[in-house]
């Protein structure tokens, strides 16, 4: 059974918790995760971040995870996303991921739609270039289709989802 209860602060919530799991944005450059709070932490407990790189100290982390203040952490996201920190790849207790926590079908479709949504915006408030865009994109695909002979492998999966939806939403024959 799993069962849920309130806590009145994050002190007592952190003392009491056996999973931490971070999904907030970082709002402060102030960091939600300090070696003050991995101290408050049960040496059972395990820290999962999957918001924001910004929310946890890493060396406060490290600090806790060397000295097992805390039992484990999983982190999809980092302090540096460019650079992580090497101490972090030599521990046995931590569970890095390439900062995949979007990386299904649904979440990459849905951001291609926002993006594609984007540029139709941008484009739709200067018709020509609107129109000039989407000419470019149909001969795209017919000259892909005649070079490659199928238009998907031929095209970057984003490609084909923008193309796909301009398209669609394209009502009127564009000349040029």
């Amino acid at each position: 059974n799993l069962s849920l209860e309130w806590r009145e602060s994050m002190s007592d919530l952190l003392r009491d918790a056996d999973i931490i799991s971070l999904h907030i944005p970082a709002v402060s450059k102030n960091k939600l995760m300090s070696e003050q709070e991995f101290k408050l932490m049960k040496p059972n407990s395990v820290l999962i971040n999957t918001a924001r790189g910004a929310l946890v100290d890493e060396g406060a982390l490290i600090k806790a995870l060397k000295e097992h203040w805390i039992y484990g952490a999983a982190l999809d996201v980092f302090e540096n996303e460019d650079e992580i920190n090497p101490q972090l790849l030599m521990l046995d207790n931590v569970l890095l991921s390439p900062h995949n926590g979007t990386g299904t079908i649904e979440a990459r479709v849905q951001s291609a739609m926002k993006a594609s949504l984007n540029i139709y915006n941008y484009f739709y408030l200067d018709k020509k270039r609107f129109e000039c865009c989407v000419m470019i994109l149909r001969n795209r695909i017919k000259l892909k289709n005649r070079i490659e002979g199928l238009m998907i492998p031929a095209i970057r999966f984003f490609d084909y989802i923008m193309i796909c939806w301009l398209l669609a939403n394209v009502r009127t024959p564009v000349r040029c």
